[in-house]
Formats: C-alpha cells, structure tokens, sequence
C-alpha cells in the first residue's frame, strides 16, 4: 500500500504550534468577556437577586467540575485511544531496533576477527 508523501513547511509549524498554544489564553479571555456580557444583558433582568460575584463564583464552581470530568474520564480515553494508534508505529520500531543490534554484533564479531588476524598476521610496511 502505497502512503501519500508529507510535505513539511516549516512557517505552518509554527503558526499551528503557536496558535493551538495560544488559544487556551484567548478562550479565557473570551470566557471572561462573555459572561460579563450575559451577566449585563440578560442575568440582571432575569435574577436581580443574582450578584455579580455570585454569578461568577457559580460558574467558576462548574467549570472546575467540567475540568474534573476531563481530567478523570476523557483525558484517559484519549490517551488510551492515542497509545492503540502508537502501537502499530512501535511494533515497527521494535523490528527495526532488533535487526539493528543484530547487524551491531555481526559487525563486533567482524571486527574482532580482523584483530586477530591482524595480530596473527602482522604486516610490516
């Protein structure tokens, strides 16, 4: 079976690897603004007894449980998935690893035969 060949842009890297490090930052902040707007627009007219403070101690109570759940169920079963797709690109490198000491002690075994040769028969020049 023949596999498409990657091609590697270096500049794609690092716009890719900067935005996907960035954008946890930014979805804070996002967070944050939206809401400071809900609460403004719609929580005020809905719940006047709902303070601001109270509001966001609240969903800063369910996002740490959203984050518990994650940490908990879904951060395992995405590595456990990720290490089933990594077992097919290891059992290669095993294979690879194997014949590479067998060609290392095939070589060792080379060379000292040839120091014993050497030394049996030293050549002078």
């Amino acid at each position: 079976m023949n596999k498409p060949k990657s091609k590697i842009i270096p500049w794609l890297g690092v716009i890719v690897e900067s935005l996907y490090t960035s954008l946890p930052i930014l979805s804070i902040l996002n967070f944050i603004s939206i809401i400071t707007m809900l609460y403004t627009s719609t929580i005020v007219e809905y719940a006047p007894w709902l303070s601001f403070w109270m509001f966001v101690t609240i969903l800063g109570v369910t996002v740490l449980c959203v984050m518990l759940v994650v940490w908990k169920f879904v951060i395992p079963s995405l590595w456990a998935y990720r290490s089933s797709q990594m077992k097919e690109l290891t059992d290669g490198m095993k294979e690879l690893t194997e014949d590479a000491k067998k060609k290392d002690e095939m070589i060792a075994e080379l060379i000292m035969k040839v120091d014993k040769l050497s030394s049996k028969y030293e050549l002078y020049t």
